[in-house]
């Protein structure tokens, strides 16, 4: 179910959380996994803007969580499929 709700409208947030999901999830605390289907009911917009900086969010385990998938963003590189 997380794995689908990942699939995002935006394309960049698509790919980069499918990704995290398919590569980190599972590694995830359990609270880091809540804080994960957390900020998957929030809009693409919204988490973009947290994932570039461009906005904050107050919620110390949406910090942690959108802190996690940058520092993945540093290391991803996407195939060429």
């Amino acid at each position: 179910m997380l794995h689908w709700r990942s699939r995002r409208g935006m394309h960049e947030l698509d790919i980069l959380l499918i990704s995290f999901f398919e590569n980190c999830f599972n590694k995830l605390s359990l609270k880091d996994k809540l804080a994960y289907k957390d900020l998957l009911k929030y809009e693409d917009n919204e988490i973009f803007n947290w994932l570039m900086c461009i906005n904050s969010n107050n919620d110390i385990n949406l910090k942690r969580i959108i802190n996690h998938i940058k520092n993945y963003a540093k290391t991803y590189r996407p195939s060429r499929t």
